[in-house]
């Protein structure tokens, strides 16, 4: 079985090769390696283009992609039966997708390791994410266990699924623009259509934890937000995250540019394949985001 390993870049400095060399050195499985330059300008993708490894290619975009573009661009030039998508600034450990993959059987659809900061590796860990509030803010999980169990949110820094079912789902929501809840988007419909995602913390791979991403702007990140909630909340849901929301920077140019989007649409056809609305996964995941249904409610 070969794996493909699928890293979108822009301006990873260093990091990127360091990423590159340490998945080269520690991926124990047959493997291919994709990295998406995304429109970089400091040259971090140079050391690719000469006679570097056979097994490390390289696809380079004048434009910016976004997220999801980039990790769709990795995709549909892959080999692999199993997709890892990855940050292009991570360390990994000696052996560590092995128990990635014999987790990803049955009904489990992605499973990501554990997180822990760049050059840190016995340090804190994230084991996956929850939402603070329903602004979709999202918190770090401390690890639960050390074996694997299910999880809400596995964050993009890396996570792995099988390639017939991303292109059965579609792959992430393609109207989705620069970068925000395109992880958490894919999360929750898996969920919602009967699938499980699993957290392996055994597996701890060191992550560069950014301060913000120069790329996103709060119309791209509400945006975003704005197709996750029409998608997937309930009408009440959808009023409070509003309410939450209505006052950010460029909520009102994210609002006027999803109400002549596909988002309608995506969420009709989701509708109809559902087995899990989202107030199963409030109930399940993020029990402490109470759905308040206000004075006079049942």
């Amino acid at each position: 079985m070969l794996v493909s390993l699928i890293l979108p870049s822009l301006n990873e400095g260093e990091r990127l090769q360091q990423t590159v060399v340490s998945l080269l050195r520690h991926t124990d499985v047959p493997f291919e390696i994709i990295v998406v330059d995304n429109g970089s300008t400091d040259g971090s993708s140079q050391f690719l283009r000469g006679d570097f490894d056979k097994r490390v290619g390289l696809l380079h975009s004048e434009q910016r992609l976004g997220v999801v573009g980039a990790r769709h661009a990795g995709a549909a030039h892959a080999k692999g039966e199993v997709f890892v998508f990855s940050d292009a600034h991570i360390l990994y450990p000696e052996n560590w997708l092995a128990p990635l993959l014999s987790e990803l059987v049955d009904d489990v659809a992605l499973v990501g390791p554990g997180l822990t900061n760049w050059g840190d590796p016995d340090g804190p860990m994230v084991a996956g994410y929850g939402w603070r509030d329903l602004g979709l803010e999202v918190w770090p999980l401390q690890p639960a266990a050390e074996a694997a169990y299910d999880v809400g949110i596995i964050g993009g820094g890396c996570h792995v699924i099988r390639r017939d079912l991303f292109e059965k789902l579609g792959g992430y929501d393609i109207g989705m623009v620069a970068w925000g809840s395109e992880d958490q988007e894919l999360c929750l419909r898996l969920w919602s259509l009967g699938y499980r995602v699993r957290v392996v913390p055994s597996v701890r791979v060191q992550h560069y934890f950014r301060e913000s991403v120069e790329y996103a702007t709060w119309p791209h990140v509400n945006y975003n937000k704005l197709r996750l909630i029409f998608q997937h909340f309930c009408p009440k849901r959808v009023e409070q995250s509003f309410q939450r929301l209505a006052n950010e920077p460029g909520f009102q140019e994210a609002f006027a540019k999803i109400e002549s989007s596909d988002v309608w649409d995506r969420r009709c056809l989701l509708d109809e394949k559902r087995v899990r609305d989202a107030e199963w996964f409030f109930r399940e995941f993020v029990p402490g985001v109470q759905l308040s249904r206000g004075p006079g409610s049942e």
